[in-house]
C-alpha cells in the first residue's frame, strides 16, 4: 500500500497522467481498505477515534485551504521578475487527492504499526533495510564520483558537490544521517558490532559531503551516543565507569585538538579533508547559515499577509510555488530554492499554525511516551530520545520533519518517533491485562471464600 501511495504523490503532470494517478490512488485506498478490514477481524484492531478525528480536521483545513486558493500576483521593480501564479482545477483536485492519500498513510501507520506489538528483530530488519540502502548508495557514490573523492582529498581547492544518486550532497548527506540513526537503534536490546562499523563509516562519508549542518548534527549525534552508553554501563561497573568516562573526555578534546591542528594544509589528505570541511561549511557558512536566513525571513513574510494563510497555510504542494515565486520577485540569489530548510516553517507555510501545532503535540508526546518508559525500558527510550532529538535539530535546518507530506517524511515518522510511542501504548495495553486479571483473580478469591464459609 505504502508502495502504491508513493506512486500516487508523484503528481506531476510530466510523470503521471490523470488516469493512471487516479487508478494508483484507487488501488492505494484499495489496499488500505483491506489492512483495515484483515486488523480489525484477526487482531480485533479497534479504529482509533481521537486519531480519526484530530487527522479529519487536519484534511478539512487543508481541504479549505486549496479550494480557496485565488490566482496570486508577484510585482517586482523589474518586470522580467514579476509573475503570476495560478493553478487549474484539476490541478487543485489532484492536490487534494494526493493530501487524502498523505492523511490515510499516516492513519494506516498509527492504526496497525502503534496497536500491535512489533518484535525487537522485526524492528532491527527495518533498521538493516536503511543501512543497506546508504551503503549502496555510498558505494555508488565512490565509484561513479572517484574524481571528486580525489579532489577532495589531494587538491587545495574543491569545486565538486558528492551527491550520489540525489540532487544535491544535502539530501545525500540528510540520508546518510538516517543512517547513522538506523545504526544507534540497532543497538535498542543488545549492542552490535557492525552497527559501529556502519556508523563510523557513515559518520565520515558526512563528512565527504561537507554539509555543514548534517555534520554538526552527526557530531553531537556520535558523541552523545557514546556518553549515553558509558551512562548506561554505570549501573553494571560503576568503578569502571568512572575510567571509561575519563577515556572518553580525553578522547574528545584529543579530536577538537587533531581538528585544529589538521587545518594546517601541508599535512596530507584527511587534514585536506579537515579544510574543506572548514572553508566550505563552517567557515563560510556560519554567518547566514548558507543563506537560509534570507529564506526562513521570506517564509514568516508571505504568511502574514493574510490571517487564513497564517492560520492555515497556502495548502499542499502551492506553499513551494509561493516561495518561489515570493523570492523571484525579490531578485533573491537563490531563485531556485522550492523549500524553506526549516521544517517547523515549511509546516507553517503549507498549514499553518494548525499544522505546527498538530506537529508539536505528536512530538510532545513522543518525548512524553520515552518518559514513561524511562523506569522499565531506559536504553530503549533513550536511545529513541537522542535519535528523536537529533532528526528535530536536523529539521531546523532543512525541510525535513516527521509524518511530513512526502515518503520521506513518512519514513522519518516510521523509522525514528513511532517505536517509542507503539512501546508505549502496548506496555500500557499489558498494564491493563494484567490489572484486569488480578481483580478477577481476587473475586474469584473471595467467592472462595465466601463458598468455605
Amino acid at each position: 500500500a505504502l508502495l502504491l501511495e508513493n506512486l500516487g504523490f508523484l503528481t506531476g503532470e510530466a510523470h503521471l497522467s490523470d488516469s493512471y494517478f487516479y487508478l494508483f490512488f484507487a488501488l492505494s485506498m484499495l489496499c488500505y481498505v483491506c489492512v483495515f478490514a484483515f486488523e480489525h477481524i484477526y487482531n480485533k484492531t479497534k479504529i482509533d477515534i481521537v486519531l480519526a478525528l484530530i487527522l479529519a480536521v487536519f484534511l478539512g483545513c487543508g481541504i479549505f485551504t486549496l479550494l480557496r486558493f485565488r490566482d496570486m500576483e508577484f510585482i517586482s521593480d523589474n518586470p522580467l521578475y514579476s509573475s503570476t501564479l495560478s493553478y487549474s482545477q484539476l490541478t487543485i483536485n489532484r492536490y487534494i487527492v494526493s493530501l487524502v492519500a498523505f492523511v490515510v498513510s499516516v492513519y494506516a501507520l498509527m492504526f496497525v504499526y502503534c496497536k500491535n506489538k512489533i518484535t525487537p528483530r522485526r524492528m532491527s530488519f527495518i533498521f538493516i533495510i536503511v543501512m543497506v540502502v546508504c551503503l549502496y548508495c555510498t558505494i555508488y557514490s565512490i565509484i561513479t564520483e572517484t574524481d571528486s573523492y580525489r579532489e577532495l582529498f589531494e587538491e587545495a581547492t574543491y569545486s565538486h558537490d558528492i551527491k550520489s544518486f540525489f540532487n544535491n550532497t544535502n539530501m545525500f548527506s540528510g540520508l546518510l544521517l538516517m543512517g547513522m540513526c538506523a545504526s544507534v537503534l540497532l543497538n535498542l536490546n543488545k549492542k552490535n558490532a557492525l552497527s559501529y562499523v556502519c556508523l563510523f563509516f557513515f559518520f565520515f562519508e558526512i563528512l565527504v559531503t561537507t554539509s555543514v549542518l548534517t555534520v554538526i548534527v552527526a557530531t553531537v549525534l556520535i558523541f552523545a551516543y557514546f556518553l549515553l552508553e558509558i551512562i548506561l554501563s554505570w549501573k553494571k561497573h560503576k568503578h569502571r565507569g568512572y575510567y571509561t568516562l575519563a577515556i572518553y573526555l580525553m578522547i574528545v578534546v584529543g579530536v577538537i585538538c587533531l581538528f585544529a591542528y589538521s587545518l594546517d594544509d601541508t599535512l596530507g589528505p584527511i587534514s585536506k579533508l579537515f579544510i574543506h570541511v572548514y572553508n566550505e561549511g563552517i567557515n563560510l557558512n556560519v554567518g547566514t547559515f548558507s543563506s537560509r536566513t534570507g529564506i526562513w525571513r521570506a517564509a514568516l513574510h508571505i504568511v502574514q499577509d493574510d490571517p487564513v494563510h497564517l492560520f492555515l497555510g497556502y495548502g499542499y504542494r502551492i506553499s513551494s510555488d509561493v516561495l518561489v515565486n515570493y523570492l523571484i520577485a525579490s531578485k533573491a540569489s537563490y531563485t531556485s530554492i522550492s523549500s524553506t530548510h526549516n521544517g517547523l516553517l515549511q509546516i507553517l507555510i503549507t498549514y499553518g499554525l494548525v499544522g505546527v501545532g498538530l506537529y508539536l503535540l505528536f512530538f510532545v508526546y513522543f518525548v512524553y511516551a520515552c518518559g514513561r518508559l524511562m523506569k522499565e525500558h531506559t536504553r530503549f527510550a533513550l536511545l529513541n530520545l537522542l535519535v528523536g532529538l537529533a532528526m528535530l535539530g536536523y529539521s531546523f535546518g532543512e525541510s525535513v520533519i516527521f509524518f511530513n507530506d512526502n515518503m520521506q517524511g513518512l519514513l522519518v515518522g516510521l523509522l525514528f518517533y513511532l517505536p517509542a510511542i507503539m512501546r508505549y501504548k502496548n506496555l500500557n495495553k499489558q498494564k491493563n491485562i494484567v490489572s484486569v486479571k488480578a481483580t478477577i483473580y481476587s473475586f474469584r478469591s473471595m467467592d472462595d471464600a465466601s463458598v468455605i464459609k
